[in-house]
């Protein structure tokens, strides 16, 4: 049975999960295995959704942390930093209809990761792009009390945005960063002391391996990054992303295992 983590977990669930019937069975294992929340990558964010989603999590004792976008703007065909300008006013007029009202019900935050825009674009008119985004929806939700993550993701997958430093530009009231130990470990020289140096824009970091697998599945030395964290009294969330090994329930008992014995270790 784990006991202890050296930091509240939680796990990003994908629409195949969120949209399954065995949905419930994994929130019971996040229970068992003593997860403090989820964050959702949704396909809708409608009121039935936000129903249903209450619901489930209240009866297994867990926090809706964030919502997902990814799934969301890969259905749509949404961009913050779109050129097109028709797109981008289309992504910025979903974002405040539907999904930013759902972060708001929960009070939880957002995670702009493939919303950010795919890889292949101009970098120089897409951060224009992005700032007049942001310039329309950072005070919406700062005046909801809830922020935009602006994950930092390889330039395999976006454009904008790779390095936690360049999401740290964006920075304004209702817009954080969210580091990812996967993507960090292909664009950054130093993991450890990028996290350090702009602990003050993130209170969630993603963990996954350098395979994209959960942790404990690859090479990337976690032991080092959680004594980081502890050695700058971080207090914030950790949260499990990435691809399976073997089937979510196994991977996530065997992650868990590693994280707890890791933790130990500290």
């Amino acid at each position: 049975m784990i006991d202890v983590y050296a930091f509240p977990l939680c796990i990003q669930l994908n629409a195949d999960v969120i949209y399954s019937d065995y949905f419930p069975n994994i929130l019971q294992l996040l229970q068992e295995r003593k997860f403090c929340g989820v964050e959702l990558n949704l396909l809708n964010f409608d009121n039935i959704e936000s129903e249903k989603i209450s619901s489930l999590l209240e009866k297994y004792d867990l926090k809706l942390t964030s919502v997902a976008s990814g799934a969301f703007a890969n259905k749509y065909d949404l961009s913050l930093s779109a050129v097109e300008e028709e797109k981008r006013q289309k992504t910025v007029d979903m974002m405040k209809q539907k999904v930013i009202p759902f972060a708001k019900k929960f009070n939880t935050d957002i995670i702009c990761g493939l919303i950010k825009g795919k890889a292949g674009s101009n970098v120089h008119r897409g951060k224009i792009q992005m700032e007049k985004s942001l310039s329309e929806l950072a005070p919406v939700c700062a005046e909801s009390g809830i922020n935009l993550y602006l994950e930092a993701t390889n330039h395999y997958e976006a454009t904008l945005i790779n390095l936690v430093e360049e999401g740290a530009a964006f920075k304004r009231p209702g817009v954080r960063v969210l580091p990812d130990t996967y993507h960090m470990n292909i664009e950054e020289v130093e993991m450890c002391k990028t996290l350090l140096i702009w602990r003050e824009l993130y209170s969630n970091i993603h963990i996954s391996d350098n395979n994209r697998y959960y942790p404990g599945f690859g090479s990337i030395d976690f032991l080092k990054i959680l004594q980081t964290l502890r050695n700058m009294n971080y207090c914030g969330t950790l949260t499990i992303e990435g691809r399976n090994w073997h089937d979510i329930e196994a991977d996530i008992k065997e992650a868990t295992d590693y994280l707890a014995k890791v933790s130990a270790e500290l």
